[in-house]
C-alpha cells in the first residue's frame, strides 16, 4: 500500500472519529447506552474489497510448515482454511509448531488506532461454519459449549481454590484446557485492546455446535469469559479486558492450546504463539505486527529453516466466516436481520440496527451520504407532474432541482433481503435491492413458493441466471444491431443493441456494460437486474408520492410497502433517453376464499412507474419492464416434492383473457424473436412454433405435462390491452375478477398464486436452460434453496424444469410489428411527457 493512500485512508478514519465524538457531544451523551443501539458490526467478509481489511499469518512465517489462506467461498462468504503441520524443521530455532490465524488490520488515525467500543455490548458473536463437519446427525447431543455464551463453568470457576490458582481456573472453560480430545485443529477467537501492553491477547475457545455439522451457525461468547494470555500462556494476573478499546478480533486454529502458568516455563524469545499474539518488543516497533500482505513478520532474528524436520502430523482446517458482531444481547435473535452494512474498507463507523425495527429513533443516527448523479451533465431536471389525461400518464413543467430529488440513501446491505408483511396477512415476501430481486414468498415459516439461491450474493456471484429479478429496460427479447422505431405520436429513433444470450439477440436488456454501479448512487447502469435499486421516502417519488402508500428510504423491520427507485442515464444498454424509473412494492391481507385454491393468504403488488426526463433531447425511447420470477408451488411439500422430483411438471396453470378476447401465442422464429404473427392457443400442437398443447385458457385449467412440447415450455401469450382495467391505486380496486389474468397451482401441496395485472401478456417458461439434475451451482445460479430441496433431493444448484418463471409484460419486438400493435406494441415506445404504468398482484392461497 502506497504511504499516500495510507494515509488518506487514515485521515478519512480520523474524520469518522472526529464526526462521532461530535455526535455524542451534541447528543450530550456521558457514556453509550443499550437502549438506543442495535448490534455493533466488526466486521463482515461477503465482498472481495472485505479481504484486504484482514492480515494472516502462520508459524511458517518464522520457520514451521502451516500454511493458510482467507478467500470467498462460492456463496461469497469468507473461508479460513489450510493445513496445520506439527513437524519442526530440524536446524531451526522454533520448539512447536502447529498454528495458524486472521485478525482485521489496525486502523490508524491521528488521534491513535481506531477501536471499537462495547461497553453496552456483553456479548461477541460470530456467524461461522465448519466446512470440513461431518453431516448433522439427527439427535445428536449438541455440545456443551456450542453456545459458548453459557459460562456458568466459567463464572463457577473464577471462584474456585483449585492448586493451579484462579489463573488456571479462570482458562479450564475458555480455553478447554484439560479435555480429553482428539489430535487436530482447535479454533479461538482472538481480541486484542488498545492497552498499554501490546503483546497481551484476550482468549476464547471457538466451540461449535457439532449437531449442525457443516451448517452456518451463530456462536455466542460474553466477553466477561475471555481470558488474558501473553506470548502464549496464560496470564497470572488476569485483568478485566478494555472494552471500550477492542482493536482488533481475529480467529486461530492450533493444535496446542495455551499454556497455564504453573505447566510452563519462561517463554523463550524464539517461542512461537499459540495464537496470534507477538513479543512486546515487536509490535512496540511497528504500527501493525504483521507483514504488509498479509503475513507474520518473521523475526529478524531467525535463520532460514534447514532441510529435514522432527517427525510430526499435518491437518487440514476450513472454517466459514461470515460476519462477527456486538450484540446487546444473549442468543441468535440479537442478531435477526442485523444488516451487513460498513463503512470505510468494511468496517462501521456507526451502530448497526436489528432488522425487527424496534429500536426508535436508529435512522437518525446513521450517515446519510446524500445519492448524486454520476455522469449527467444537466443541474436540473424537470420531471413531469403526473396527471391523468385519457387513461395515461403525462407529464407536466414541474422543474425540480436534482438535489431536491435526490435524498434517497442506500443505508442497506443491497443483499440483506428487505421483509415484507402485514397485519392480517399471512404472506410474507424478502426482496433484495440488488436487481429488485423478489427472493422469497411464503404463507407459512419454512415455506417458500420462489425457486432460486440460498444465498442472496449468489444473484451476483454465479452469474446472470434471472432467477426472480427485475428486466428492463426491456423485455423478453430484441434483434441485435441497429433498429428503427417510430412512437404513437411519431417522433423517431434508432437503437444499436449488441449480441447477448444467442446468435442474433439481444436478451433481458443485453450485457452488462462497463461502468460499476455504486452501492449509494441513484444513477444506475443496467441492465436493471445488475442495479442496486435506493429505497426512498415517500415525498421524494416522483410517481407514487400521492398513492398512499408509504415509503422510507431506510426500512428496518417489516415493511408493508416501500418505493425503490433508480435513474438510467441517456445512452444506457445502447437505449436513447435518461429515464427515472420508480417501482412499488406493497402487500396486503387476502381477500377471502376461493373453491379451488382455498383461503387466501395476502396480495403482493408490483407496480412500475417511469419517464423520460422533460429537458433531455430524446423524444421517445423503447421500454418494457417486468419481473422474472420463478414459481414452484410443490417444493414445500416434501411428499410432494418426492413424487414429482422437485420438477413443476404436474401443477396446473390457467389464464384467463379478459371477457370477449382469445388467448394467443406469439410465433417466434429460430432465434426465438418474435414474426409479429400470433395463433389461437386452442389450434392443433404442430400449428405453433413450438410445438405442443397451448390450451392454458380451457376450463379448470392445463396440467404442464399435458401435451408439453419436447423442448419445454419458453413462450409468449397474448390476450391484448384491455379498456376496462380501473385507472387506480389501491391493490383492493385494481385486483379484481376482471383483471384475474393467471394462476398456478399445485394439487398435491395445496398452494396456488393467483395473477392480476394490466398487462397485455405473459411468457411462460418452465426453466429448460437450467442444466439437467443434479445441478452444478457454479452454472445454474447458485445452491438450490433448502426449502426446495425436500423430500430427500440431494444437493443440487437450480435444474431443469424445477421452477415455473412468470413475466407480464409487452409482446416481444411489439414495437417493431405493425401486426403487435394493437396488441400492446404500440405502447412499447414510450415519450417525453408520458409516465409507463404497469402492475402486476400475485396473491397466494393455502388449502
Amino acid at each position: 500500500m502506497s504511504l499516500l493512500k495510507a494515509f488518506g485512508q487514515a485521515l478519512q478514519r480520523s474524520v469518522e472519529v472526529a464526526r462521532d465524538e461530535t455526535a455524542k457531544m451534541m447528543r450530550m451523551e456521558i457514556s453509550p447506552t443499550s437502549k438506543n443501539q442495535g448490534a455493533l458490526l466488526i466486521y463482515a467478509m461477503t465482498q472481495p474489497a472485505h479481504l484486504s481489511n484482514f492480515a494472516t499469518g502462520s508459524d511458517s512465517d518464522i520457520g514451521g510448515l502451516s500454511q493458510c489462506r482467507l478467500g470467498l467461498d462460492e456463496s461469497s462468504r469468507g473461508r479460513f482454511y489450510g493445513t496445520l503441520s506439527s513437524q519442526v524443521p530440524r536446524g531451526g530455532k522454533i520448539e512447536k509448531s502447529g498454528y495458524a490465524g486472521f485478525r482485521n488490520r489496525n486502523r490508524p488515525t491521528l488521534f491513535g488506532n481506531q477501536c471499537w467500543d462495547t461497553t453496552v455490548h456483553p456479548y461477541l458473536a460470530l456467524r461461522v461454519r465448519n466446512r470440513l463437519a461431518k453431516k448433522p446427525i439427527a439427535g445428536a447431543d449438541k455440545s456443551e459449549h456450542a453456545d459458548a455464551g453459557a459460562g456458568s463453568g466459567l463464572r463457577a470457576a473464577l471462584h474456585a481454590s483449585g492448586p493451579s490458582g484462579p489463573a488456571t481456573s479462570r482458562a479450564v472453560h475458555a480455553l478447554g484446557l484439560g479435555r480429553k480430545e482428539l489430535p487436530g485443529p482447535k479454533f479461538f477467537v482472538n481480541i486484542q485492546t488498545d492497552g498499554p501492553v501490546t503483546s497481551d491477547l484476550f482468549q476464547h475457545r471457538l466451540y461449535l455446535d457439532e449437531s449442525k455439522g457443516s451448517n452456518w451457525q451463530t456462536v455466542i461468547i460474553p466477553f466477561n469469559d475471555f481470558v488474558l494470555t501473553n506470548t502464549g500462556q496464560v496470564s497470572n494476573s488476569q485483568v478485566s479486558m478494555m472494552r471500550e478499546k477492542i482493536r482488533t478480533v481475529g480467529i486461530s486454529s492450533v493444535l496446542d492450546v495455551p499454556v497455564p502458568p504453573s505447566a510452563s516455563k519462561p517463554p523463550s524469545k524464539d517461542a512461537p504463539p499459540s495464537a496470534l499474539s507477538r513479543n512486546a518488543r515487536e509490535s512496540e516497533q511497528e504500527e501493525d505486527d504483521w507483514a504488509v500482505d498479509g503475513d507474520l513478520r518473521a523475526d529478524d532474528n531467525l535463520d532460514t529453516a534447514l532441510r529435514g524436520s522432527k517427525r510430526g502430523a499435518t491437518f487440514n482446517f476450513d472454517l466459514g466466516v461470515e460476519s462477527v458482531y456486538a450484540s446487546p444481547m444473549r442468543g441468535e435473535k440479537a442478531l435477526r436481520g442485523a444488516s451487513i452494512r460498513g463503512s470505510l474498507f468494511g468496517f462501521p463507523a456507526t451502530m448497526i440496527p436489528i432488522r425487527d425495527g424496534l429500536t426508535p429513533g436508529i435512522s437518525s443516527r446513521l450517515p446519510v451520504a446524500p445519492l448524486h448523479i454520476c455522469g449527467l451533465e444537466e443541474s436540473r431536471e424537470q420531471w413531469g407532474k403526473a396527471d391523468r389525461c385519457g387513461g395515461n400518464w403525462r407529464g407536466g413543467k414541474n422543474n425540480t432541482t436534482r438535489s431536491s430529488l435526490l435524498t434517497a440513501n442506500m443505508a442497506l446491505d443491497p443483499f440483506e433481503p428487505i421483509v415484507f408483511g402485514a397485519e392480517g396477512a399471512e404472506l410474507v415476501a424478502t426482496v433484495l435491492p440488488y436487481g429488485l430481486t423478489i427472493h422469497t414468498i411464503g404463507t407459512e415459516e419454512g415455506e417458500d413458493f420462489i425457486g432460486g439461491p440460498e444465498h442472496p450474493r449468489d444473484h451476483q456471484t454465479r452469474g446472470r441466471a434471472f432467477l426472480n429479478p427485475i428486466i428492463g429496460r426491456f423485455a423478453n427479447r430484441l434483434p441485435v444491431g441497429k433498429i428503427d422505431y417510430t412512437s404513437a405520436s411519431g417522433h423517431s429513433g434508432h437503437l444499436q443493441l449488441e449480441e447477448y444470450r444467442g446468435p442474433g439477440v439481444v436478451l433481458h436488456g443485453g450485457a452488462e456494460g462497463e461502468k460499476e454501479n455504486q452501492v449509494d448512487s441513484i444513477v444506475q447502469h443496467g441492465p436493471f437486474d445488475r442495479c442496486y435499486w435506493q429505497p426512498i421516502d415517500t415525498k421524494d417519488s416522483k410517481f407514487f408520492s400521492d398513492a398512499g402508500y408509504a415509503s422510507t428510504s431506510n426500512p428496518r423491520g417489516k415493511q408493508s410497502s416501500l418505493i425503490f427507485a433508480i435513474e438510467s442515464p441517456d445512452g444506457d444498454s445502447g437505449f436513447p433517453g435518461q429515464l427515472r424509473v420508480e417501482t412499488l412494492l406493497a402487500l396486503v391481507p387476502g381477500s377471502g376464499s376461493d373453491s379451488v385454491m382455498g383461503k387466501s393468504a395476502g396480495k403482493l403488488l408490483i407496480r412500475y412507474r417511469a419517464a423520460l426526463a422533460s429537458d433531455g433531447s430524446v423524444e421517445a425511447t423503447p421500454f418494457n419492464m417486468t419481473h422474472h420470477w420463478g414459481f414452484n408451488m410443490s417444493a414445500l411439500n416434501e411428499q410432494a416434492c418426492k413424487a414429482e422430483n422437485g420438477t413443476v411438471t404436474e401443477q396446473i396453470i390457467q389464464m384467463y383473457p379478459p371477457p370477449g378476447k382469445p388467448l394467443y401465442h406469439l410465433d417466434i422464429d429460430p432465434a426465438m424473436l418474435a414474426t409479429g404473427k400470433m395463433n389461437v392457443t386452442t389450434g392443433e400442437p404442430e400449428t405453433f412454433s413450438n410445438p405442443g398443447s397451448h390450451h392454458w385458457d380451457r376450463k379448470d385449467g392445463k396440467r404442464i405435462s399435458d401435451g408439453m412440447p419436447a423442448n419445454g415450455y419458453d413462450d409468449f401469450y397474448v390476450w391484448g390491452p384491455d379498456a376496462s382495467v380501473p385507472q387506480a391505486d389501491e391493490i383492493g380496486q385494481i385486483a379484481t375478477e376482471a383483471t384475474k389474468r393467471m394462476r398456478v397451482t399445485s394439487e398435491s401441496a395445496g398452494r396456488s398464486v393467483l395473477f392480476y395485472s394490466n398487462q397485455v401478456g405473459v411468457q411462460m417458461y418452465t426453466a429448460e436452460g437450467q442444466p439437467e439434475h443434479p445441478a452444478d451451482p457454479a452454472k445454474s445460479g447458485g445452491l438450490m434453496k433448502q426449502a426446495h430441496r425436500k423430500g430427500g433431493q440431494p444437493d443440487s444448484g437450480n435444474f431443469k424444469r424445477s421452477f415455473t418463471a412468470i413475466e407480464f409484460g409487452g409482446p416481444h419486438c411489439g414495437f417493431l410489428h405493425d401486426r403487435l400493435a394493437d396488441m400492446g406494441g404500440r405502447e412499447e415506445v414510450l415519450e417525453k411527457g408520458q409516465i409507463y404504468d404497469n402492475w402486476v398482484v400475485c396473491e397466494a392461497f393455502r388449502k
